[in-house]
This record gives structure tokens, sequence and C-alpha cells, in this order.
């Protein structure tokens, strides 16, 4: 699972939480334990014993009580309350158009008065509520739109504490271990509230060049809140107006450095969202600040309705925020009417569903089972989590047909490339099949193809089209380039904010700067087997829609086809090479074995075998006869350095040479001196050759041997059983031009006596190895050889 992956789900879930004891909370306060009036306004009197009444509702119940402005509460049905919040606590348990006896201080006189009490529902905390739900529902869509990018995730967690903030700004009265859950969140998020604000502004707006260094020191802000926050709720509660100028503070220092960005920011196109989330948040939050400081002030001059009203347009600051977003590049404003369409779609099927199921089958159930209510939501829950997602993917396929053709027919285009490639085995073609298709379906003109150099740590642009003359799209295997970057984050990355983003500012400076000369704003990663194999870089479409998650997920698709398209077809060359070279070698092993003797020279008195098997397909390894007269024979043994066919080929050359040689020279040593003295011509300076040349003279009776560097010959003296080695003096063939060669090289004569026998070999027996990867050896030569009386050369 990939890292977007992780975090939509991790996302989804935290947000599923909150949004379940939101929604419960939202009941509670707002349906189930409604709040009690009595059409008046209680407000605590510093240093003084009840509580002070005020903003009596004309023909309320306390007006009809005889209630006056001013009057003081001093107890409700005989109890005295320290707090406001208190007081309504008491009251919210009283039922509808229940009495309460209240006891009122007028100037010095103290009466009791009986006050009807009624439930209401709070309009301030309903539409404060809805207009969190909206917070939630623009800053999700937000981050499962793009998860991975550090804005979007900031605009998640702003959107989410303003949603705690507004949906918990009541909480039921009533005692009970949810009761103090939703007090608590209240509580985190209103500590939470004004260091999100400040965080998220610095984020979207130009922030101070310490905090572009050292990121993590905007944490720091956080700690005033926590410190005021805990003070006022766990030491000194009177001191609540504290909490009231810390969150103004917080929002005050959010509103200048939005205020310094859009200053230093000249361009007009890049002002433009700015003044539309300056207007947002102006005409949002300052009625919200002046109900947090004047509630009494603003209730009596606008009224309750006033107040719900002003309330109201708090919604224009997720929607103005998602907008200025939206510019920033971040994400496509058609994903989102996208996805809320599909979510509009699919919670209304589950809607119509629940009301199926819940109350029409759950009723039945009831009366005729007895069944209770419980289980049949319990089958609900377990149908929706089973079913939620299949049904997602129909309808998202069929709001994509119906309503999103041009993406559809993209998205299909991409998806039949991806299932193409695996037919491609060219390199070639499946870069150009790549390039071609992203450049006619995405409609973009920049796109450039880095492929990781198969040895060396470059990734190399393979294919390219519309990158400007100049610019160099190769990246070196660098970890603390862009490479580097992309192979720990494991997704695709875009660059639409290369200077702003913190994150960006991780990569080397000198990858960074060929992006921008490229004109660059989305590179996908190929990965093969866990590695990084490659890069797909595109600049900007057409149309000037940014890349939406969407795009980038169905991309990280094509190339991950791409990469298995790429390593198959490198497979495929290999193996066309490698049945090159084998057919080669076959080719050459046959030239080579049709160069040694076919069979081996009918001499009178002399027997003489001979035999050569490769130790590769073909090697180096060589010998051959050149039979003078019935009474001379000529034997060479050679070896040419290394294997295979360039062994093979310096071989058929020095054969040649042998054969001319022989013909003109008569000892060994002078036909050697002459074919070092061609051969060092021709060679290369890091071969030689090395030879071991015996004539046979069976008129004198004797065997000259010259030795050119060779393997020593062993001497089997049958009459004496003994086994000599021979090593005369002499150095390789190439390896000197001449006069060295010549100095150096000697010839030593042995009698032809019968029963004798001249062992010539190459490095290739003695350095012949078993299973177990132990060399011959010229011991095993020797002990072969001492070892029986063989009647026969052919025997031995």
């Amino acid at each position: 699972m990939d890292k977007s992956k992780r975090y939509k789900i991790i996302l989804s879930v935290i947000t599923l939480i909150f949004l379940s004891v939101a929604i419960a909370n939202f009941i509670l306060v707002t349906f189930v334990h409604r709040p009690s009036t009595d059409d008046c306004l209680w407000t605590a009197e510093k240093g003084k014993e009840g509580m002070r009444i005020s903003n009596i509702v004309p023909g309320g119940v306390t007006d009809k009580a005889g209630i006056q402005e001013g009057d003081i509460l001093l107890k409700i049905d005989g109890k005295s309350f320290k707090s406001p919040h208190k007081a309504q606590r008491y009251i919210n348990q009283l039922q509808q158009n229940q009495i309460a006896r209240y006891t009122i201080q007028r100037g010095d006189k103290i009466f009791e008065v009986n006050v009807l009490i009624k439930k209401h529902t709070n309009r301030v905390s309903l539409v404060m509520s809805i207009v969190g739900f909206v917070f939630l529902i623009v800053g999700y869509v937000v981050i499962i739109s793009n998860p991975l990018q550090y804005s979007t995730r900031i605009y998640f967690y702003f959107s989410f504490v303003f949603f705690l903030v507004l949906l918990f700004n009541s909480t039921s009265t009533m005692a009970g271990v949810f009761t103090y859950i939703a007090i608590a969140i209240q509580r985190i998020s209103v500590v939470l509230w004004g260091p999100v604000v400040l965080h998220f502004f610095m984020t979207f707006s130009k922030r101070p060049s310490i905090l572009s260094k050292h990121p993590r020191l905007i944490y720091l802000f956080y700690l005033p809140s926590i410190v005021v926050f805990t003070y006022v709720i766990f030491i000194n509660p009177a001191w609540q107006y504290l909490m009231n100028i810390v969150v103004a503070g917080y929002f005050s220092v959010a509103i200048y450095f939005s205020s310094v960005s859009y200053r230093q920011i000249k361009d007009e196109k890049q002002r433009k969202p700015l003044r539309i989330v300056a207007w947002g948040s102006t005409l949002g939050l300052i009625p919200l600040g002046i109900l947090v400081f004047l509630p009494d002030f603003l209730t009596k001059l606008i009224g309750i309705t006033g107040v719900v009203v002003l309330l109201s347009m708090m919604v224009l600051v997720p929607i103005s925020f998602g907008y200025a977003i939206m510019r920033y590049g971040l994400m496509d404003i058609g994903i989102i009417i996208k996805k809320s369409l599909i979510y509009s779609l699919v919670t209304g099927i589950f809607i119509v569903l629940y009301i199926v199921l819940v109350v029409g089958l759950g009723g039945v159930l009831a009366q005729k089972m007895g069944v209770q209510s419980q289980i049949v939501n319990l089958l609900f829950i377990g149908i929706v989590a089973l079913a939620f997602n299949p049904a997602k993917e129909r309808v998202q396929r069929f709001v994509d047909a119906k309503f999103y053709r041009q993406r559809y027919n993209y998205q299909k285009a991409l998806l039949e490339l991806s299932q193409e490639l695996p037919t491609l085995i060219n390199l070639d073609e499946i870069l150009a099949k790549v390039l071609s298709t992203l450049k006619e379906t995405l409609h973009i003109e920049k796109i450039a193809i880095n492929v990781l150099e198969e040895g060396k740590k470059i990734f190399r642009t393979y294919s390219q089209t519309g990158i400007p003359v100049g610019c160099n799209c190769d990246f070196m295997e660098n970890p603390a380039g862009l490479t580097g970057f992309i192979a720990r984050q494991k997704c695709c990355q875009t660059f639409y904010r290369i200077d702003e983003d913190m994150e960006l500012q991780k990569i080397a400076p000198e990858d960074l700067e060929k992006i921008k000369r490229a004109g660059l704003v989305l590179t996908i990663p190929m990965f093969y087997r866990q590695r990084l194999t490659g890069l797909i870089h595109l600049g900007p479409k057409l149309s000037d829609e940014i890349y939406s998650q969407e795009d980038m997920d169905l991309l990280t698709t094509v190339a991950g086809q791409t990469a298995i398209a790429i390593a198959n077809a490198r497979l495929h060359l290999e193996e066309l090479r490698r049945q090159k070279l084998e057919n080669e070698l076959k080719l050459a092993r046959q030239i080579q074995q049709d160069l040694l003797p076919k069979t081996d020279p009918k001499i009178p008195g002399l027997e003489v075998v001979g035999r050569s098997i490769p130790a590769t397909e073909v090697g180096g390894d060589y010998f051959d006869y050149v039979q003078r007269h019935n009474r001379q024979l000529l034997v060479f043994v050679g070896d040419v350095s290394g294997k295979g066919m360039p062994a093979a080929l310096y071989m058929s050359k020095v054969q040649g040479m042998i054969q001319i040689a022989s013909s003109l020279f008569q000892t060994p040593k002078e036909i050697l001196i002459e074919v070092n003295r061609k051969i060092y011509e021709g060679i290369e300076r890091k071969s030689f050759i090395t030879m071991l040349a015996v004539l046979f003279d069976l008129e004198r009776r004797q065997a000259i041997v010259c030795r050119a560097g060779h393997n020593p010959m062993f001497l089997k003296k049958s009459k004496q059983n003994q086994i000599e080695l021979i090593q005369s003096r002499g150095i390789g063939l190439g390896l000197e031009k001449g006069e060295i060669f010549k100095r150096q090289i000697e010839e030593v004569t042995f009698p032809l006596i019968p029963g004798d026998y001249f062992i010539l070999y190459s490095d290739g027996l003695t350095e012949a190895m078993n299973a177990n990867r132990e060399l011959f050896g010229e011991d095993r030569v020797r002990e072969i050889i001492s070892g029986n009386n063989y009647s026969s050369a052919t025997e031995l």
C-alpha cells in the first residue's frame, strides 16, 4: 500500500470517528436533551452572590412572572449556583412547562416567583453546527484529493479544528461518560484553535525566513495557547476572558501575516484569490469575534435572529479558503464538484436504505418479532461498512460516464495503455507509446522520461518532447536529490509551489533548478521490485487545469506498468544478445575445431596423440602438427591469454603464422622468434600467447624443445621409471618486440629413447576444477603419468 492510500485510510478513519461523536452530540443537544429557557439572560455578578437578569424577552415567561431587568437571581428551587453554567445545567433537567421557583432580589427586597420553564432549540448552536459540517466537508474533500501535499494537510487540520470548535460549542448538560468526552474534545479543540489558524495562515502566506529555514519552529507558537488554557481550565476558571484574548491574538497575527504576504505579491493573478480569502475571512470571522467578546451587546442590538444570520456568514471562510487552495494549484475544482456529487448520491442511497431497513423493516420486526431497534441499527451499520466502497465505485463510474465524459475518456485511454504496455518488448517503442499517449490524452506539451541506466547511477532522458533547448533533464541517483526524494516518498510529486513548499526545499538546489528551467510540474516514479528505475516528468496541461489526485493515481498505475514493460524489454534484449553470442560462439567453436588437426600423424617409430577440449564455448588453447617428411615432426602446444572469442581469433592467427614460419625456418627457436616478431605487431598489449614447440627428429634420434613462457613439459623415462619436468627459459609471444625475446628463449635437446613419453599440455589441464573447486594441479598429472606402465600414448 502506497503512502497516499495509507494517509487516506488514516484520515478517513479519524474523520469518521470524530464525525460520529459530533453527530451524536448534535442530536443530544438539539433533539434529545434540548436546553431549557426562561426567555432571559443570566450574568454572573463578580464578587457578589447571585446572577443579574438581563435581555428579558417581552411577553416571555420571565416577563410574565413579573421579573424586571437588573433583578438578581439568588436561588432556583431553593438552590444557589456559583455560575450561570451550573444554573443552566440544573434547569435543563426540568421538563417542558414545569414550574421553577425563583428567589429574586430587587434592591433590598427579596421575594419568590414561579417561572414556567420551556424547552427550545438553540438556533445559534444549530447554525454553528451546520457551518462546522461545511468546514469538515470542504477540508475532507481537499485532503482526500491530495493527501500528501503539505498545504492541503494543514488546511485539513485548520478545517477539522474549526469543525470541532463549532460542533462542540454546546454539549449535553446531562451527566454521563459521553458528555465528559464531548467536553474534553471541546476544550482540546479550543486550545488548538488559535495556533492551527496561525499555522495555516503562515503556510498559506509568505512566512518569515527563519521559519523557511527551520519549519519546525512554528510548533513553538502552540505553547502560549496550551499554557494559558491549561491555567484557565484547571487552576483559575474565573479568568475565562484570557482564553478569548489568546484566540484573538492568534487570529490577529494570522491576519497580519496574510496582509504582509498580500502586499509583497505584485502579480495581480496571484493577488486575486488572496483578496477572496481576505473578504471571506473578514465577513466570516469578524461577526464571530464580536459575538465572543460582546455577546450581550450584539444580542441586544440585532436580536437572536440577527446573531443567527451573522454566524451563518462563517460558511464563507471554508468556501473562500477552498477556492484559494484551488487557485494555488493544489487541486482541481472539478474534483470537488465530482466528489461532492458522488458522495451525495451514495449518501442518498444509504438514507433511502436506512428508511427502508430501520424505519420500515425495523418497525415490522419490532411489532411481529419483538426485535429491538438497536439490533436493526447494528445490521444497517454492517451493511453500510460492506457495501459503501462497491457502491461508491459504481456511482463514480456512472458520474464519470455521464457528466465527465472528457475525463472519463482520457482515463479510459490511460487504462488501455497500461494494458497494452506488457505486450511491447522494444524499449524505444514502449517509451514512444507512453509519451504519445500522455501527450494526446492529457494535452501536455512538455514530457520527459528518465530511465535508470544499467550499471550506472544516472537517470538518463530516453524520450522527451517540448522541453526547451539546452535544458538537461538527466538526474543522478542521489539520496539528497530528486531521485532520492521520490524514492523515499514512493509517490507522485507536484511542483506548482516549488519555491514555497517546505518539503521540496529538501531536494538538491541543482535538481530543483532543472525542474524550473524545463517547466515541469509533476513527476511520477517508476518502481520495479521496490526499486526506483525511472521517472516520468510532465509539464502543465494546456487547459491550465492542475493534476488532481485521481490523475496522479492513474498515472502511477501507468508508470508501474511502464516500469514492468521496460524491465521485460531489457530482459528480452539481453536474451537476444545472449542467443546471438551463443550462436557466434558455437560458430567460432566449430571454426576452432576445424583448425585443429583432424587426425594424429602416422610416423613409423613415433606415436602421437592430441586432444583439445575447451573450458568455455571457445577457448584459447591450441595444438598443431607440422610434418616435414616421414622422419621429422613439429608439435606445437599454445595458450592465448583469456578465453572466448578473442582468444580463439588470436589462436587462428598464430596457427597461420606457425604454418608459414615452419616452412621457412628449421629449428623451433627460429620459428618462435619469427612468430613473436609478427604477432607483436598485431596483438593487444594486455594479451600474450604462451607456446611450447618440440621438433621430433627421427633421423638424428633427438627431440629439440623450445618453450616461450608455456607450462613445463613432462618427460617420462620408462626404463629408469623417472619423470623429468622440462623448464627451459623463455617469455610469452607478443610481450616484447624481439631482442629480449631472443636473449631469453633457449632450446633443449633430448635423445629419443624407445618407451619414453613426452607430455605437452596447457594450463587448462592443471587448472581444471572438480565440484569442490579443487585444482587438478601438476602433482596429479605427475601421479597419473608415473602410476602405471602404459602400453601406448593413446592409453595414457
